[in-house]
């Protein structure tokens, strides 16, 4: 075996933290793109739904995630409103699963981000994170004027790989994006 030089070894390590870099790069593009993507779609429009789904699909988009959904928190009727899904899991009742009694709870636990990979679950009770084919599963929630309004939930069914801590930043950094279209939707 031939001995490696210091400069061989240099060489491979720049080579190797470049790549690093790069990736970086390509990572904050893509997100730049979809930030993009959502700050057009608020400029053309003041239509809710149109808005939510475009959020919805970028989210689903830079995460790899196959379903997403926007919860909205109806406080004074001790409810949440299924606002928008987009993807797999559509068919969900709410108004089953959030029964008021659990309202409260459901608040209270969804004010932070969340993710939970495949059996992992929130502290509270939720058809979201209980969906029997979610393998990986995250939320994060919106704030109006430092008010907690609801979340978006984002799950992976066919992927088996679960979701990171870098796709939960990328979703609350969405999330932020969102709120504005929200509260200049409503």
């Amino acid at each position: 075996t031939k001995p490696f030089t210091i400069e061989s070894i240099r060489a491979v390590v720049e080579r190797g933290i470049e790549h690093i870099n790069l990736q970086r790069e390509n990572i904050r593009l893509r997100e730049v793109a979809n930030l993009k993507r959502i700050t057009e779609a608020l400029g053309s429009t003041l239509e809710l739904n149109e808005v939510l789904k475009v959020v919805l699909e970028s989210a689903l988009s830079e995460v790899q995630g196959d379903f997403g959904a926007v919860l909205l928190d109806q406080k004074d009727q001790r409810r949440v409103s299924l606002a928008a899904t987009v993807g797999s899991a559509q068919s969900i009742d709410l108004s089953i699963l959030y029964p008021p009694h659990f309202h409260e709870r459901w608040r209270e636990g969804s004010k932070q981000p969340l993710l939970c990979a495949d059996g992992e679950t929130p502290g509270f009770h939720g058809p979201l994170w209980n969906h029997p084919a979610r393998r990986s599963a995250m939320s994060v929630p919106l704030r109006a004027k430092g008010e907690f309004i609801g979340v978006v939930h984002v799950s992976r069914e066919e992927s088996p790989a679960p979701f990171t801590d870098a796709n939960l930043q990328t979703l609350d950094m969405i999330a932020a994006q969102a709120t504005f279209a929200i509260e200049n939707a409503k």
